[in-house]
């Protein structure tokens, strides 16, 4: 979680470990384990 905060800034929103990234019509999706470490990134046209 601290890489990407370091490297992408604050989320547009948290929802638990979920945090959601919007980059004009594209919506990135990062879901965290327990543990902090990045499980899975999905992107989503808007």
């Amino acid at each position: 979680m601290y890489e990407v905060l370091k490297k992408c800034g604050e989320p547009d929103a948290k929802q638990g470990n979920t945090w959601i990234y919007i980059q004009g019509n594209m919506r990135r999706i990062l879901t965290f384990r327990a543990d902090g470490r990045l499980q899975r990134i999905e992107s989503v046209r808007n």
